[in-house]
């Protein structure tokens, strides 16, 4: 039991999508893929119908088979957590989202009768973000461009020459999104910082850093009024026999 109480749930928004998905995967096995069909893979269908738009969001949760589900929940779980903890939870949510709305619309404009399903363009967007992690003003680092090259080209590379039921367009689409949340984001954190704001928009280090400055202001208050008390003292005090008229207090 102790040390179940260590463990950490230290990045709700990866962990939570892993296991959703992996529910998901479950889910499958035991409606024989209807589930899946119904909610976790996107393809076109009327906009009437209220899954459609579930399943523009949904299909990133769901799986071909347990292999699939292994291969995109690695490098999820490997990056995923290093990305959330540089651009909060409610950001990395939020990135997700786009990328499966991005992905999901992409293959119903360009393959109607294409299902797509899996995790594996938010872990391109993930790839291309987590090489501009540390990305600073005005320079692009050479791990991203070899990031770029490698993936992105070698997905190019397949959707030409390999013929395969992997959807290359949603890796390339998942990178490209990634790169643009990359680059906005560092460009809002650097203008962030050089304006004298803190430059992770939390709500807990602005607390902090006014709680600082505030207990600091107090204290020079009060080393400021012990001063003038004890100036007042010093004034008051007669003068001893070895003190001459000549002596000032300031």
């Amino acid at each position: 039991m102790n040390i179940l109480k260590k463990i950490q749930y230290n990045a709700p928004v990866v962990l939570t999508f892993t296991f959703l998905s992996l529910a998901a995967l479950l889910l499958d096995f035991a409606t024989q893929g209807r589930s899946t069909q119904l909610l976790f893979c996107v393809y076109r269908s009327s906009p009437q119908d209220p899954l459609t738009y579930v399943r523009l969001f949904g299909h990133v949760l769901g799986h071909a088979s347990v292999s699939h589900y292994m291969s995109n929940m690695m490098l999820f779980l490997l990056l995923g957590p290093m990305v959330e903890e540089k651009y909060g939870s409610l950001r990395t949510l939020a990135m997700i989202l786009v990328t499966a709305l991005v992905t999901g619309l992409v293959n119903i404009a360009c393959f109607p009768n294409v299902a797509l399903l899996g995790a594996s363009g938010v872990v391109f967007m993930l790839i291309i973000l987590s090489s501009m992690v540390r990305m600073e003003d005005g320079k692009i680092p050479l791990t991203m461009v070899l990031v770029v090259v490698l993936y992105l080209g070698q997905e190019i590379y397949n959707g030409v020459v390999a013929q395969d039921s992997i959807s290359q367009l949603s890796h390339i689409l998942g990178g490209v999104c990634g790169g643009a949340f990359g680059w906005v984001l560092n460009r809002r954190e650097s203008a962030g910082t050089g304006g004298g704001q803190p430059s992770g928009g939390d709500s807990g280090s602005r607390r902090a850093n006014w709680s600082a400055s505030w207990a600091t202001r107090r204290e020079s208050r009060r080393t400021s009024r012990q001063a003038r008390q004890e100036k007042k003292k010093e004034q008051s005090r007669p003068l001893d026999q070895n003190e001459t008229d000549g002596v000032r207090w300031d």
